[in-house]
């Protein structure tokens, strides 16, 4: 089953270019996720009061065009499969015909309470549906984010309460307005996202009121990291394209 939903790009969601933000752009995609859960039986407030829950692991996401304001744009997603504590998920943003986003992801499922991977009950499979189609990386789950960086290639941001989601954790789309602000501010030259590979590793909790993100260029692309006090929270590639 493949699910399907149209939006019209907003003012707010643009940038000064009138293009649709990056981080707006990843929203987009953990919508689409939740409107598939909620679709196959799992409202996402059951879920959490239940204590249980899916996480995102990983994403690999290409941006082959941004969409513009008042664009009118469907987003696509599918179940690859569901398997054990995993699952793997395809995305698809476009217009028409034309594909102007393309993303694959890796989730896990957990115990949100006490934040332990658990597998995923017998009958959540047949309830989601799997479609064998990859939209962007078959292997995604094989890669691995380097984590270490030198120390003098941070930048730091303060969080803010509108960052935090129903959880009580900072959402994964703030991550995006992290990096977004860290390339303006380490780079200087416009420039904008056009891909992007994310391993979430250690959730940002509501006593963050600080993050740290890395940014170092190696062969054509950027690695990063977002850290706390403590943990190095995501890490990842960026591949950067002029304005």
């Amino acid at each position: 089953m493949k699910i399907r939903f149209t939006h019209t790009i907003t003012y707010l969601e643009t940038d000064t270019k009138y293009k649709a933000k990056f981080s707006v752009l990843f929203r987009y995609l953990q919508d689409a996720a939740i409107l598939h859960s909620e679709k196959a039986g799992y409202r996402m407030d059951s879920f959490i009061q239940g204590g249980q829950g899916w996480v995102l692991n990983k994403m690999d996401m290409k941006v082959f065009r941004y969409p513009e304001y008042q664009e009118t744009i469907e987003m696509i997603t599918w179940s690859r499969s569901i398997n054990g504590v995993k699952a793997k998920r395809e995305f698809f943003i476009c217009n028409n015909r034309e594909k102007l986003i393309a993303a694959s992801s890796v989730w896990v499922f957990v115990d949100s309470i006490r934040m332990k991977i658990m597998k995923t009950p017998e009958e959540m499979e047949a309830r989601y549906t799997v479609e064998p189609e990859t939209a962007w990386n078959e292997n995604l789950e094989q890669w691995r984010a380097d984590r270490i960086l030198p120390a003098d290639c941070g930048e730091r941001i303060s969080t803010r309460i509108s960052d935090y989601d129903p959880m009580g954790h900072i959402n994964n789309t703030v991550y995006f307005d992290f990096i977004e602000t860290a390339i303006s501010r380490k780079i200087g030259t416009p420039v904008r996202i056009s891909g992007v590979k994310i391993q979430f590793i250690h959730e940002l909790h509501p006593n963050t009121f600080w993050v740290n993100v890395g940014l170092q260029k190696a062969d054509g692309k950027y690695l990063f990291t977002i850290s706390d006090d403590q943990h190095v929270n995501a890490a990842g590639e960026l591949f950067l394209e002029a304005v």
